[in-house]
Order: C-alpha cells, then sequence, then structure tokens
C-alpha cells in the first residue's frame, strides 16, 4: 500500500555557485553524515563518478526514548539509506529500508531561485503491513518531516559557513 507526500524549503544566506561546488563533493556529503542524529554510522559507499554521486550508508536512527526501551530495541530502527545524485540536473533518488517492513524512497530536486536553493522532496512511502498502513505512514510521515528539517538546518549552517571562508 503506498502514501505520497511532499517537502519544500528554501536555504539562503549563502553563496549560491560556492555553495554549489562544495554540494557536488563526497566531503560535504559525508561531513552531513556525520552531524546527522544517528549512531553506528557505517558509511559503504562514496564514489564520485563525473556528475554521478553514490552515497550508501547504514545509521541507528537517534530516537528520543528512555535507556532501558532504547537497549529493549536496540537495531531496531537501523536504516540503510542509498542515494543516487546527479549534480548536472541537481537530483537525487533515494531509498531507505529498515528492519521494519517497508520501503521508503523519495526523489529530490534542487533548483536556484532568487539567490537561494529551492529544495523538493516528493516521497513514497510502501508499507507493506495491512489495516495498519495508513496509521503507520502518517507517523512516518512525521517523523520524516522532522528529520528533513534537522537535516536541512545542518545543510544550510555548512553551506553558510562554507561561504564564510
Amino acid at each position: 500500500m503506498e502514501y505520497f507526500f511532499t517537502i519544500e524549503c528554501k536555504l539562503d544566506g549563502f553563496e549560491v555557485e560556492q555553495a554549489k561546488q562544495y554540494f557536488q563533493t563526497s566531503a560535504f556529503h559525508e561531513h552531513i553524515c556525520r552531524k546527522l542524529p544517528c549512531t553506528d554510522l557505517d558509511i559503504q559507499r562514496s564514489d564520485l563518478v563525473g556528475d554521478y554521486y553514490y552515497l550508501e550508508r547504514a545509521y541507528n536512527l537517534d530516537l528520543d526514548m528512555p535507556g532501558p526501551i532504547r537497549n529493549l530495541l536496540k537495531g531496531a530502527f537501523r536504516l540503510q539509506r542509498h542515494d543516487y545524485w546527479n549534480f548536472s540536473s541537481l537530483t537525487a533518488s533515494s531509498t531507505l529500508r529498515s528492519t521494519l517492513p517497508g520501503i521508503l524512497s523519495y526523489h529530490t530536486f534542487l533548483k536556484e531561485v532568487d539567490n537561494s536553493i529551492q529544495v523538493q522532496q516528493k516521497w513514497k512511502l510502501d508499507i507493506g503491513i495491512p489495516l495498519l498502513h495508513k496509521t503507520l505512514a502518517k507517523f512516518a510521515e512525521s517523523e520524516i518531516r522532522k528529520f528533513f528539517a534537522i537535516e536541512m538546518d545542518i545543510i544550510q549552517k555548512e553551506l553558510i559557513a562554507v561561504s564564510k571562508v
């Protein structure tokens, strides 16, 4: 059962051309991975081939929960995330797989608008649990939106810091 939604935001406060150059490096993406709220990060692939960048990693979501519950559910929220960027078109296709049933995928589109970068992600959640699908999808959407906001904040701060150098 599929569920769709879109997230958008605007990144600004930096020199766009300089930011785009930094964004198109594997160092930038690996640095952002290390700043995200997660544990046991394992970057399995980071290959830049021409205008194409492949980033595959696994990590545990760093969810806000009491220690005993975290220990009980250890590894239950491990994600496998694959991003495939086309830097010439500033687009990416991504998939997330977890230990929970379902596949999450999204397409990212970046566009320069008025000396800022417009980010749009179109999400598709395929959660294979009948009867609970819609409830789980809505919960997943709320968590994805929270994580998206955190990730975009980290990216914006990094791009601002780089443009000041």
